[in-house]
């Protein structure tokens, strides 16, 4: 996203409405002939073989829902970036511009498909944007029924003029080349700015070793990784959808698959994360299977193995551990963890 030298002032935020109220003067506007969808995002969806990042796929989407959700969107939208230009959204992915990327910034996405697995949508829209990469935007002409064939001048053989030079003119509005962020990501993000969280579908993460659904057809949610989700809502700084995605990523840990996500990159890179997967290894570190596995971990940490920040595990565990040391377990028999003097879980003090 590159700044242009032309500056404008940024458009009236809408942060005041609610977005049912915004959704709805949209598809209102629509009716009038104001095109619902006036911004295309170009996206990365796939990891090929040889480990770039590539296939970018459009998604449509409404820049006033999407300004509603984050205001990062009214300056990307107004001011000089090369993204509030005007063009025609039906164009084409331009073949002057990369079509991979070596420079993608979170290398575990789950929400990337590898290439093995890579298929394209059951569902294609008949929207010339929806097109893959390379094809042509424009739909042949008609054969029957269109009235320029029917309307001339009678009796002249010339009169049926040929149709080949008729284009539909391509839709305004303005087309955005994202990095670091997967398709599958940005489209549920896009479904989110209409529909609200309640359309949100997360798929397991993969260290609960349970399969992803099949790419869904268009009147169904695409399942994302809530990992993907937080680091969108981290960029574009939207507290609610963090929230959502932290508590789903706190809802899918489990004894077996703690040390796998507290020792991943993910955590290392969002204090926030990590600390819900502390309170939850600390809460767990007497289970049988984390006690199996921990001093695994733990030698591959010694070894320099594991991403950097997992010390930080180790070290919070520890202080942890001398606090849990000075504490005592709730006489009436919780079992969440250690307190001092005052049982969080039922609040009885003792």
């Amino acid at each position: 996203m590159k700044r242009r030298g032309n500056h404008r002032a940024p458009k009236k935020p809408v942060a005041s409405s609610s977005r049912e109220d915004v959704l709805r003067a949209a598809l209102l506007a629509s009716a009038s002939g104001s095109s619902f969808e006036d911004v295309k995002f170009f996206v990365f969806s796939r990891r090929n073989r040889e480990g770039l990042v590539d296939k970018p796929m459009p998604v449509l989407a409404n820049s006033t829902l999407l300004r509603k959700a984050s205001s990062h969107f009214d300056y990307l939208f107004t001011q000089g970036y090369a993204e509030s230009g005007i063009v025609d959204i039906d164009a084409p992915y331009p073949s002057t511009r990369p079509d991979k990327t070596t420079d993608y910034d979170y290398e575990c996405d789950s929400d990337l498909e590898d290439e093995e697995e890579w298929s394209e949508p059951d569902i294609v829209l008949e929207d010339a944007s929806d097109t893959a990469v390379g094809s042509s935007p424009n739909p042949e002409p008609s054969k029957d029924g269109d009235d320029s064939d029917s309307k001339g001048d009678s009796g002249d053989g010339d009169a049926a003029a040929p149709t080949t030079n008729l284009t539909r003119p391509g839709r305004q509005g303005r087309v955005v080349f994202l990095d670091g962020i997967a398709h599958k990501t940005w489209r549920a993000f896009v479904i989110f700015t209409y529909l609200g969280p309640e359309e949100l579908t997360f798929a397991p993460l993969r260290s609960e070793g349970k399969s992803r659904s099949p790419v869904p057809g268009l009147n169904k949610t695409p399942a994302c990784s809530p990992k993907s989700i937080y680091r969108l809502a981290e960029r574009y700084d939207i507290p609610s959808l963090k929230e959502l995605a932290a508590d789903e990523i706190k809802k899918r840990l489990s004894p077996h698959n703690i040390l796998e996500e507290i020792f991943s990159t993910f955590p290392s890179l969002y204090p926030d994360v990590q600390d819900i997967e502390l309170e939850y290894l600390q809460a767990h570190l007497h289970e049988p299977v984390v006690q199996d596995r921990l001093p695994v971990w733990i030698e591959s940490l010694a070894k320099g193995e594991l991403p950097t920040g997992s010390e930080r595990v180790i070290s919070n565990l520890l202080k942890r551990g001398n606090s849990a040391n000075n504490s005592k377990r709730c006489p009436g028999g919780c079992s969440t963890g250690y307190y001092i003097s005052h049982c969080n879980a039922c609040g009885r003090n003792f």
